[in-house]
């Protein structure tokens, strides 16, 4: 099997210990990313037809060595163990009782809810048995915020060999991958065409407008932070309406909606701008930690609702969210606008930047999300925001000549 398996004994960063697994644990202070136990009776057909296997005890499948194994678990490490199941239908005896087992080690070490800690999985073999079991348990609770993608590449690898020849036999092989970042360079282009090169033809007036690179910082910042929470809402709301066409709807009718009136109210908030810049940071912030932590508790508690309550609770909890967001674009372009006497030519480029950030900011998250898990995107939309809520004020200290302009 080592052509098949790469040849990993040959790989410097692979050692070899002979002995008993429990012992070795036992005996070690490491601690590991992934413990995993491949299923030992595939590899004994013979044994498990004959029924040796009865008289053939094991530690390796105890609640104490489960306990063991997930004492030497890194942060987000995971304990694995593979079952060969003769007849998983009828009588999946090896993974039953390993659950069981499981569940027990878990409540040992404080675990409440075991189902939030334990995955299994199932594949068909023909290797002295029907179905080889997989079961998966985390000290952590698994969560949707990695998600999953046909992507079985480091995106620096690809990078790295970007150029190396596509191999036609295997599609699975950084394809996918090369097309992710091919088409953030394309929508790059695009965006960079069709939303900023026409300012070469005002270029002058262009150049005379002040303070650019603060009012660019800022527009881009909402431009890629709205991108940021409406995709990373979308996907954690999915679960919870059931389909990801209703999460994409009703994400973005909320979001719409409401930053519509945040909009609206932002109005009331002209005389004082100033003012406004802490509330906003506040308000972000705990909606972002409401996101990340209390959502999730939320939507799993009325999981069991008829759809049309959970559509109107999705709805009506992206309100204060919406309602937040908005404020931030009209603020902006006011505050450029009372710079310069060109302020139509400012608020179209306050539109043409953020547009330009919003394009890539559709693309770039799917490569976060890939990358780092969507809880860590959600994280850098609070961080996008809170940079453009550092900008604000430079935009809002106006230039003399705004009293003549007003």
């Amino acid at each position: 099997m080592a052509d098949y398996a790469g040849r990993i004994a040959d790989r410097p960063e692979v050692n070899y210990v002979h002995g008993d697994g429990r012992s070795f644990l036992a005996r070690s202070n490491d601690s590991h990313d992934i413990v995993w136990y491949p299923p030992r009776q595939l590899l004994s057909a013979n044994a498990t037809t004959a029924g040796a296997f009865v008289l053939s005890e094991s530690y390796l499948y105890t609640s104490e060595t489960i306990k063991e194994s997930l004492e030497h678990l890194g942060p987000d490490g995971i304990v694995a163990a593979q079952f060969g199941e003769v007849n998983f239908e009828a009588k999946p005896n090896r993974t039953t009782r390993y659950v069981s087992t499981v569940r027990d080690a878990l409540a040992d070490v404080g675990v409440d809810d075991p189902s939030r800690h334990l995955l299994v999985a199932t594949s068909s073999t023909d290797v002295g048995a029907s179905v080889v079991s997989t079961i998966l348990v985390k000290r952590s609770p698994f969560t949707d915020d990695g998600p999953f993608f046909w992507h079985f590449s480091e995106l620096k690898d690809v990078i790295g060999n970007f150029g190396d020849p596509i191999d036609r036999f295997d599609h699975e092989d950084a394809t996918g991958e090369r097309v992710l970042l091919l088409l953030l360079g394309v929508a790059t282009l695009f965006a960079a065409v069709f939303l900023l090169l026409p300012f070469l033809t005002i270029r002058k007036t262009w150049a005379a407008l002040p303070r650019k690179p603060r009012s660019a910082l800022y527009f881009a910042s909402l431009g890629l932070g709205f991108m940021f929470f409406e995709i990373t809402l979308i996907q954690r709301l999915t679960l919870f309406l059931g389909y990801p066409t209703y999460s994409l709807t009703v994400t973005l009718a909320s979001l719409l909606v409401f930053t519509g009136v945040g909009a609206l109210l932002s109005e009331r908030w002209n005389a004082h701008p100033r003012r406004v810049v802490p509330v906003m940071l506040g308000v972000v912030a705990a909606l972002t930690a409401f996101y990340l932590f209390g959502l999730p508790v939320l939507t799993d508690a009325l999981l069991v609702w008829p759809l049309i309550p959970r559509v109107l609770v999705a709805f009506l909890v992206l309100a204060p969210l919406g309602i937040c967001l908005g404020t931030f674009m009209p603020l902006g372009l006011g505050a450029v606008a009372r710079l310069t006497e060109h302020s139509r030519e400012y608020v179209a480029w306050g539109w043409a930047v953020n547009g330009f950030a919003s394009v890539i900011g559709a693309v770039l998250t799917t490569i976060l999300a890939m990358t780092f898990g969507f809880a860590v995107v959600l994280v850098f939309a609070l961080a996008v925001y809170c940079v453009a809520l550092l900008v604000l004020p430079g935009l809002l200290r106006a230039a003399p000549m705004a009293a003549t302009d007003s």
